[in-house]
Parts: C-alpha cells; structure tokens; sequence
C-alpha cells in the first residue's frame, strides 16, 4: 500500500542532479534511506552529506522506501529498471526526453520528475524557484509527487510526455547550446591572448533582456541587420577554425530568414 505522503526517499545515482536532489530533500527534512552508485567513494561521499546509508548492489535495496528516484543517464535507464524487482515501488525518473512509459513493465507506480535547470556538484540549486514538470500513471501519484515537490519548490508543472519533451528541448538551446557559444568565444579569445572578461558584461546584459523581452525583439548584431561587409570579415578571420566557421554561416543565414532577409 502507497503512502499519501512521501517521507522516504532513496535516490539511484551520484551525478550532478543526484546531488542536488538529494540535499534539496534533505534540506527539507525527508528522509534520504539510501543512496546507490556504481563508484563506491563517490556514493559514500553523497550519503554522508545526507546521513544516508550507502550501497553499490541494486540487490540491497531496502524495498520500505516511499519513493525510488532514478538519477541515471537516459541511455542507462532501461538496464537498471531490468536489474529491479520493485513491482509495486514508487519509481520516476528525472529524465526531460524518456516518457512516463518506460516503467509500465516494471511497477505499477511511476512518474517523472524533471526539475528545468542546470546542475552541478560543486554550485547547489536553490529549488525554490526552480520549475519541476511532473507526470505520474494516475492521479493519486501526481498528488503525491506533487506534495513532494511542493517541499522543494514553489513552480510545480504537471504536464505530459510530449510536453516535457518540448521543454527539454527548449532547455538545451537555452542553456547546453548557449554554454557551447560561451566556450567558442572563449577560445577565440583565448587564441589571441585576449582576456575572456571582456565579453562578461555583454553576457550578462544579453541574459537580463531576454529574461524581460521577448528574445525575437532583442536580436542585434551582423545577421541581424544583413552586414555582409561584416559578416565576410568575420568569416575570413575564421578560416583557420572551419567547424567554428560553419557554425557561425549556419546561424547568421538562420538568423537573416527569422527577418525575412
């Protein structure tokens, strides 16, 4: 028998959004049971930040646990779930792309539980504001999942598969594509011994507009205005870095057809 209220929780992974699960949890009082991971130091190392038990053998879990978190990569997913025998644990995934139906031939409790955010050991998120998309097989799940999240974060969205899968994607130009372009300038910049801190204030103004403006609106640069003096200057500057360069004639023609040029 499920539990209304999730209390107990035991966390599979020691990755980055692992981490940052775990002490959020922890933070709000549930109960870390254990923390499972392949790497026997790194698994005892997150435990002992949240007075967890540790283990390396899936075969050791304690099945008295209100809720499984599968913290593993996507393409891992499926093996782990062949090495459960949880048929009636409380088991999500924190995956943007994998759908909720992954668990149908392994439980008969499942969800998802994706937090829209960048992770890292070495920087804790702060959850409060961080939007958790949630799906779960019937509505006594969601309501449980939703009380969960409700512990960690005040953004809770519940919405489907597909869904989900548009937002992960949003969220990889967003932040993995951006974070590539961040490490293009700075290797140009490195490459020329200029100092990369030159570009933080543009950064950092870029990010404020587009958190206030539609982005569409706040477009500048060459692309933008069809400079092709310019954008040839650029692009013979560039001719020592080719892939670097077929990103740049690939974007600003994406960018020229956004304004019908």
């Amino acid at each position: 028998m499920t539990k209304e209220i999730i209390n107990r929780i035991t966390i599979l992974g020691t990755g980055n959004l692992a981490t940052n699960i775990a002490i959020a949890f922890f933070k709000a009082g549930k109960e870390i049971v254990q923390i499972y991971g392949r790497n026997e130091n790194k698994t005892k190392q997150l435990a002992g930040k949240v007075n967890s038990s540790f283990i390396n053998n899936l075969k050791e879990l304690n099945p008295e646990t209100d809720i499984f978190f599968l913290c593993v990569s996507d393409s891992s997913l499926e093996k782990v779930l062949g090495e459960l025998n949880l048929s009636e644990g409380f088991m999500v995934h924190t995956s943007g792309s994998v759908p909720a139906g992954i668990f149908k031939n392994y439980t008969n409790n499942y969800g998802v539980f994706y937090p829209v955010q960048t992770f890292s050991k070495t920087s804790i998120i702060d959850f409060k504001n961080v939007p958790i998309c949630l799906e779960a097989n019937n509505k006594k799940n969601i309501g449980r999942l939703t009380g969960l999240a409700k512990s960690i974060s005040d953004n809770i969205r519940v919405m489907d598969s597909e869904a989900r899968l548009i937002t992960h994607i949003a969220a990889v130009f967003a932040c993995n594509f951006t974070n590539h372009m961040y490490t293009i300038a700075e290797k140009i910049l490195a490459d020329h011994k200029i100092d990369v801190d030159i570009i933080k204030p543009l950064i950092a103004e870029t990010s404020r507009k587009v958190l206030n403006t539609s982005p569409w609106h706040v477009q500048t640069g060459p692309a933008r205005r069809k400079d092709i003096n310019i954008i040839e200057k650029h692009l013979s500057a560039l001719d020592k870095y080719p892939e670097i360069k077929e990103e740049y004639i690939l974007i600003s023609r994406i960018i020229q057809n956004q304004y019908n040029h």
